[in-house]
């Protein structure tokens, strides 16, 4: 009774059982004492093992192997590994029991080096191990990370004939794939007589952990194919790697494997899902399954809710949000915060930014440099570039993502030379460089009307070996020409071809042309836009402005007559406006 108590989890009553038996004056014997044992490695309770080891002691049952077994057990459980051993050394001949016990409490502590050892003591002593054994030994080598020990566990695996037990494969596997390499489990694997779906999701979990989503969907192709049934891990990891790579055929395959095998409300594989959903953009559908899960957790609301901010649906984010914060069981993370501000940044929010940012310092989540980078980024977008510089001046340590930020912030706001200042600040503290630093140079002395200092900086870039130039680089240095009206150097920079004009660049001529009314380059630009890029109205719009604004009214309706034959639709252009209720009549 006090055994059966004890390996079904009633610890307390257990014990109670044992105490109610002595004062009956039943004496105990060495299974009595195994039982409570067990219960006192459940409780956790070092106090208690020490007085029940003082029990042992008094009737004589410590030379028991099964007592000793069970009693460092139970010390080690408690993190005593020092007693848990004391017990160990005490044994005149430990059994393979207590061998096995002493190395997984050693396992149980970390001690990883340690369990090693006592294995290699076995061995030298002509102990013969079983398969507990070296399924013990395995998580040791797994935890010391040596490839060494890994090869040599292999090899005594082989020699005690366990290579068709399934666990102890499985084990072997895991080790080989612990210290990364992936070469000798891929051998390893595709060697193994019998492969369960533990040796298939350690392969798929692997590579997805590798960041090579599209292998461990092809792992999962060959799963299939060897008749292996997914459970739940699977499922979660083929969800997650369909994300990855974009793959929402494949991705609604799996949930449909999840429906049939009946871990489609499995909260794990909703989570999954609604990162699925929200990655491959569709925000209706991952909405729908997010509604569906009945016990949200916070994984939950951070995936829906970055799934907004990531879709540039940063309302609706904000909205789940405040709808999250109401639950008095769910508190902000730095994630969730993160988000929340991204997504104020983008519907220049100014007020709910400054909310967020009071929030973060209240929760104590300001020190995050995720957060730091993301307020950065957000007041600038608000149209705050002195609160984006306050921000930047408190962060201790800053990247390259910091620097961006700000560089950006200041752009955006008109304040080139500001940019161009932090830019050289940023060399002298030799912080390096890349191709968002000088696009966003370039944007902000674009903005500001620095024609000459955007042209430095791009011939800086051409001499820096570590970035190339991109062709939204280009883009935005023909669009600084065109609006200063340096319309022939840009049509050269153009006609050069040294790069593959897109077009973006193309566009931005037009935007130069059409700005200056040079109709000649705006029919030019806006013939090359049409041949790349039918589908866009935009350039007809441009180039009909453009005849607008030099009197020729019967091309500009031409133009306009040909947007509604053609059936393109122009774009309607929104405005967004920061406001509180009580502003709104």
């Amino acid at each position: 009774m006090i055994y059966g108590y004890a390996t079904n989890g009633f610890f307390t009553e257990s014990i109670q059982l044992f105490l109610d038996m002595q004062r009956c004056c039943i004496r105990p014997n060495s299974f009595t004492f195994v039982a409570v044992f067990v219960a006192l490695a459940g409780m956790q309770s070092s106090k208690l093992i020490e007085c029940i080891h003082g029990e042992v002691i008094k009737y004589g049952v410590e030379s028991n192997h099964f007592v000793g077994t069970a009693l460092l057990d139970a010390y080690a459980k408690c993190g005593n590994v020092i007693d848990s051993y004391s017990v160990f050394s005490e044994m005149n001949s430990p059994s393979l029991v207590s061998c096995n016990g002493m190395i997984s409490a050693f396992v149980l502590n970390d001690l990883f080096e340690e369990a090693l050892l006592l294995f290699k003591r076995m061995r030298a002593l002509g102990a013969m191990p079983n398969s507990i054994t070296m399924l013990k030994i395995s998580q040791s080598c797994i935890g010391y990370e040596s490839f060494e020990f890994c090869s040599s566990v292999h090899a005594d695996i082989i020699k005690l004939g366990l290579c068709s037990h399934v666990p102890v494969m499985n084990a072997v596997l895991e080790m080989y794939l612990s210290v990364g390499n992936l070469e000798c489990g891929m051998c390893f694997f595709s060697e193994m007589d019998v492969r369960d779906v533990i040796s298939w999701t350690m392969m798929i979990g692997f590579y997805l952990d590798t960041g090579c989503a599209a292998e461990a969907l092809y792992m999962f192709s060959e799963m299939r194919a060897n008749g292996v049934e997914p459970d739940t891990i699977i499922l979660v990891y083929v969800i997650s790697a369909c994300a990855i790579t974009g793959d929402l055929k494949m991705g609604r395959c799996a949930q449909s494997q999840a429906i049939i095998h009946g871990f489609g409300t499995e909260l794990p594989v909703m989570n999954s899902l609604i990162k699925l959903y929200s990655r491959g953009g569709d925000s209706k559908s991952a909405r729908i399954i997010f509604d569906r899960v009945s016990k949200k957790s916070l994984v939950s609301w951070t995936a829906m809710i970055s799934g907004y901010v990531y879709n540039r649906q940063p309302g609706e984010g904000l909205e789940l949000v405040m709808g999250m914060r109401s639950l008095e069981s769910f508190s902000l993370d730095s994630v969730v915060l993160v988000c929340a501000i991204t997504a104020c940044g983008e519907t220049a929010s100014f007020r709910t930014c400054k909310q967020f940012h009071a929030c973060g310092l209240k929760l104590g989540l300001l020190h995050g440099k995720g957060i730091q980078n993301s307020l950065v980024s957000a007041y600038g977008k608000c149209g705050n570039a002195d609160f984006a510089f306050r921000v930047f001046q408190e962060m201790v340590c800053l990247d390259i993502v910091s620097w961006n930020a700000m560089i950006t912030s200041y752009g955006i706001n008109g304040k080139g030379k500001e940019a161009v200042a932090l830019f050289q600040n940023m060399e002298k503290c030799g912080q390096e460089v890349d191709c968002v630093t000088y696009l966003s140079l370039l944007m902000a002395c674009n903005y500001a009307g620095l024609v000459n200092d955007g042209l430095i900086i791009l011939n800086k870039m051409l001499k820096d070996e570590r970035v190339e130039p991109r062709e939204e680089h280009y883009a935005c240095l023909i669009d600084m020409l065109s609006r200063a009206g340096r319309l022939e150097e840009a049509e050269n920079i153009v006609n050069m071809q040294l790069y593959g004009v897109s077009p973006n660049v193309w566009k931005a001529l037009l935007g130069g042309a059409n700005i200056h009314s040079d109709i000649r380059l705006a029919e030019i630009a806006a013939e090359r836009v049409f041949y790349m890029d039918s589908k866009d109205s935009g350039h007809v719009v441009q180039l009909s402005n453009a005849f607008a604004s030099v009197g020729k009214f019967e091309h500009a309706e031409t133009l306009r007559m040909r947007i509604r034959k053609n059936g393109l639709v122009k774009k309607t252009g929104l405005s967004l406006l920061d406001a509180l209720p009580s502003d709104v009549g």
